[in-house]
């Protein structure tokens, strides 16, 4: 059985790549695997990049060689989200005759855009305004949750839920959707991506923008280990991506979302408010 996990939150899927580690030896004793193939961190990156690049498998072929001897493996990367329909349809090609459940945590549009775009600011050095990073998201329509369940859908097995309504207990969540046995395991939460402040962030954007790229990371790891000192400056405006997250939700094709998502977790994803 291979288990796909893809989660977008990075919160949430760096809370359970960190749980797949740390009980790395009682899950072997389970029959689950985690494979070192084509991990970067904790994450199987590798795997991902492989697939959106080029439509390779290389490293996912590694993965699953290196597992052939245990019951069940897990391959966790929350990029595999944004793979196309192309991208999907050649992972699934690889998996053969494998059984296959894929594990999906869906935010709250709303919620997960306020989000991303913070983390652009942290990790990748963005420069863009709220405005124009909502440009390029409603140009790729990544939000359209129908479509991507439908695309997975169409390939394996999906057991969907809605991060906000596991988010203080994904680990065991998971822990539980691949049969890990919960009594051995540790599912204790870590922090593992910790989110600065807003005040933080505006000085991560400002640097981002004014200074080279080798100042401007210097100056987000040091902000980033001490975010409290810039709790007075004021938070970033994120009502239009929090507004256009209301509007993709009452676009929805509500049939495609009820063929995959439990009624509980659905009503979770249809809050006006995204409990953020």
């Amino acid at each position: 059985m291979v288990f796909l996990h893809i989660g977008m939150s990075k919160a949430g899927s760096s809370a359970i790549q960190q749980a797949l580690v740390d009980n790395d030896a009682v899950l072997r004793t389970c029959g689950i695997i985690y494979p070192l193939s084509g991990r970067r961190g904790n994450a199987h990156f590798k795997i991902n990049e492989d697939l959106r690049r080029r439509r390779a498998t290389d490293h996912l072929q590694r993965a699953l060689v290196e597992a052939e001897r245990v019951e069940t493996v897990v391959i966790s990367c929350e990029g595999f989200w944004l793979l196309g329909d192309d991208e999907v349809a050649c992972l699934a090609e690889t998996m053969g005759e494998r059984k296959v459940q894929v594990v999906l945590y869906l935010r709250h549009p709303g919620s997960y855009l306020s989000s991303s775009y913070r983390q652009g600011i942290k990790q990748k050095g963005r420069t863009r305004s709220v405005e124009t990073y909502l440009a390029g998201v409603r140009k790729e329509d990544r939000m359209n949750y129908p479509r991507l369940l439908e695309r997975w859908g169409r390939h394996f097995s999906l057991r969907v839920r809605a991060y906000e309504a596991v988010r203080g207990a994904i680990e065991a969540d998971f822990m539980q959707a691949i049969g890990a046995p919960l009594d051995r395991i540790d599912v204790r939460r870590r922090v593992v991506n910790v989110t600065p402040s807003d005040g933080a962030h505006q000085v991560m954007l400002w640097a981002n923008r004014l200074l080279p790229a080798f100042l401007s990371w210097r100056v987000r790891r040091a902000v980033r280990r001490s975010g409290w000192r810039f709790d007075f400056l004021p938070p970033i405006d994120d009502e239009p991506l929090r507004r256009y997250g209301r509007e993709v939700v009452q676009a929805w094709d509500l049939d495609v979302m009820r063929r995959y998502v439990p009624e509980e977790d659905l009503k979770v994803l249809l809050a006006t408010e995204e409990g953020v």
